[in-house]
């Protein structure tokens, strides 16, 4: 979207253009700004741009998403919600900003990896502020009925770390079938995430994700088994 992005060609303009000017004209979302100001404007323009249902959220301390820290400031479009939340109305535990702050790329990447694998507790202050957030996007996409159900389930399904756990075991038997004396290094056959794509801004909770992966197969009965245990999985854990 070259046009687009020409038009919000610094980081400040993308977070207030972006979700406005995305041409994929999404009809359903959760938005954060970052300054009170913008919440009224920003449920205006979407309403003229045809959005059925929105939460529009603003946090304390200039924080565009909902949060644990002090209260969230809230306008809605289609659904009815208050106009403000903070941890005690969602059934969380209050935190600080020290509690959720980011330390580096590959200290937050750690981070990600331990919260989607469910390595931390349901009470962590970067747990909660997940599932307040994964929450309120099952909430616009009609799959619960009020904030607290929809982060009881995203906290669910962090606690048991699902998806995560599934490529790791997939990872184990696919090292589990190499051949012996294999000529490859790694011995066995691998499976590669080539790109993961959804949304349409990164304060906006995507309503979809498409996630695009390739296998290198040492034998070819590698290839069958990675579809078959990926389309069984799908189908009958994720999907339901």
């Amino acid at each position: 979207t070259p046009l687009y992005s020409s038009a919000a060609s610094d980081v400040y303009k993308r977070q207030i253009l972006g979700p406005l000017t995305n041409p994929a004209s999404a009809d359903s979302m959760v938005v954060g700004v970052a300054e009170y100001e913008l919440l009224k404007q920003y449920k205006e323009i979407l309403s003229k741009l045809g959005c059925k249902k929105a939460i529009i959220v603003h946090g304390e301390k200039g924080l565009d998403e909902i949060t644990t820290v002090g209260d969230t400031h809230v306008e809605s479009i289609g659904l009815e919600f208050p106009r403000k939340i903070n941890s005690e109305s969602m059934g969380l535990k209050e935190s600080s900003s020290d509690d959720i702050k980011g330390e580096g790329i590959e200290t937050n990447a750690k981070i990600m990896y331990q919260v989607l694998a469910g390595k931390l507790p349901n009470n962590n202050p970067i747990v909660q502020s997940v599932a307040a957030n994964a929450g309120a996007g099952l909430l616009v996409g009609e799959k619960v009925d009020s904030i607290k159900e929809g982060i009881a389930i995203a906290t669910e399904t962090i606690e048991n770390g699902k998806a995560l756990n599934k490529l790791i075991e997939l990872r184990q038997k696919l090292k589990d079938r190499a051949p012996k004396n294999s000529i490859f290094d790694p011995p066995h056959s691998t499976l590669q995430i080539g790109g993961i794509f959804g949304g349409i801004a990164h304060n906006v909770i995507a309503d979809k994700c498409f996630v695009n992966w390739e296998t290198r197969p040492v034998v070819k009965e590698d290839g069958v088994f990675l579809n078959t245990e990926l389309d069984k999985y799908t189908n009958e854990v994720l999907l339901p």
